[in-house]
């Protein structure tokens, strides 16, 4: 199955339409990410162990669970743009966790009600594709940018 082997849906769901051309699934997995029972790209997490994996300064006690989705741009690329909907227990949770978002180049981050997606790029050069990403859905689904 998928990440912490839930079933949920989520309400917002990336299309081929939102990642840049050339980019795929990433996978297969190293062992390192199946021992924390990550078995397939794109699945909800709601393993409070492998949340915390995601951002360091997260509370995970605020978080209900998160959507994840992985993409290279080659068979073999160790670089990935990753893409993560984290959903809060409450909008005022994700109002005060906000706060401890990084803030740095690679990453965009946006809101709207208790969701929080976060787009990020691990390699060279992906700025330009995060920041894509992040404006086709900021426009798409009237998300509010709280990157900066």
């Amino acid at each position: 199955m998928s990440y912490g082997q839930s079933k949920t849906v989520f309400p917002y769901q990336l299309t081929k339409a939102d990642i840049p051309q050339g980019f795929m699934l990433s996978g297969p997995f190293s062992p390192d990410d199946k021992a924390l029972s990550l078995s397939a790209n794109n699945g909800i997490v709601k393993d409070k162990k492998l949340i915390s994996q995601i951002y360091e300064k997260m509370n995970v006690n605020a978080i209900n669970e998160v959507y994840v989705k992985s993409y290279v741009p080659g068979e073999h690329a160790e670089d990935a743009l990753e893409f993560y909907i984290v959903q809060y227990k409450s909008k005022q949770l994700l109002d005060k966790e906000q706060l401890k978002l990084p803030r740095d180049k690679g990453s965009r981050f946006l809101k709207k009600n208790s969701y929080l997606f976060v787009i990020r790029g691990s390699g060279y050069g992906f700025v330009k594709q995060v920041n894509v990403i992040a404006d086709r859905l900021k426009q798409r689904w009237n998300l509010t940018d709280i990157s900066n």
